[in-house]
């Protein structure tokens, strides 16, 4: 059970060194604290914050569940507002993840107005679309080709909460509809962006990340990046290292009474998706 745990997750103790072996295969980290737990909202306020502080010149990940934004959406743009502005003085950047579909409007609404704020000259925050759902293209072209004065981060994924979000309506009718929802949201990337938007493709889909490299060079875009799990897909990894693609690793972390719930909440919500969705 420790050495699965520790393939997919890391203790706190872990994490510098996990951190800089990541850097030193050149990949850049993205950290993201395990625990979700709204009950415990200010504690992993604190928890990110310190990580913030301590590892400048990396990629956070915040979910915004874990500062029940669901109770307290004010208090949850606080939290991160002041996570984001720590974030960029220490370098690093902060990812925004999506969540359960009826929770999203609240992440979305959060998401757009620190991106308003802090995104005026560079990416600093990037929003999470979850190409799963019926109209996720919809938005991702929207947020796109609308009048802005500020830069978007666009993280693309599949998607990570079918169990709950199936129940809503909300998903695309089949795999192959995801696969052409997520496909098409990278080509849309490449016709219409602005010179510092950014493009992350977080997948372990190969067919995917090789349309991305094809219209990358059809396009002449450089401002495209790749994201995969820690302990997984490690050699799609390194070979976009190797052909000078910038590529990141999340590492998951936190105690071992932490992490434990984590992973039997992903693989519970996440077999159906490796099954028939991939991520």
């Amino acid at each position: 059970m420790l050495s699965f745990i520790n393939k997919y997750t890391c203790t706190p103790n872990q994490l510098f060194k996990i951190s800089n072996k990541i850097k030193s295969k050149k990949m850049v980290p993205i950290i993201d604290y395990v625990n979700e737990n709204k009950s415990k909202d200010y504690r992993n306020y604190l928890e990110i914050k310190d990580k913030i502080i301590k590892y400048d010149n990396n990629y956070f990940a915040l979910k915004l569940s874990s500062f029940n934004i669901n109770y307290n959406k004010k208090m949850a743009m606080t939290k991160a507002n002041i996570l984001i502005y720590e974030a960029i003085q220490k370098k690093s950047k902060i990812l925004i993840d999506a969540e359960q579909h009826a929770i999203q409007y609240k992440i979305d609404y959060v998401t757009d107005c620190c991106m308003i704020k802090y995104n005026k000259d560079d990416v600093n925050v990037y929003k999470t679309y979850q190409m799963y759902k019926k109209k996720s293209l919809d938005k991702f072209k929207s947020d796109l080709k609308d009048p802005r004065k500020y830069y978007i981060g666009f993280k693309l994924v599949r998607g990570a909460y079918l169990n709950e979000d199936k129940r809503k309506g909300v998903l695309c009718n089949s795999y192959e509809e995801v696969n052409e929802n997520y496909n098409e949201a990278i080509l849309e990337f490449m016709k219409h962006s602005k010179s510092k938007d950014r493009l992350m493709c977080a997948t372990h889909n190969y067919k995917s990340i090789c349309k991305a490299k094809e219209w990358m060079d059809i396009y002449k875009k450089e401002n495209v990046e790749f994201a995969q799990l820690m302990g997984m897909s490690d050699d799609i990894s390194k070979e976009l290292v190797k052909n000078n693609y910038k590529v990141l690793k999340y590492i998951p972390y936190g105690e071992f009474y932490e992490s434990i719930p984590y992973l039997i909440r992903r693989l519970y919500e996440n077999y159906p998706m490796m099954k028939y969705f991939v991520f």
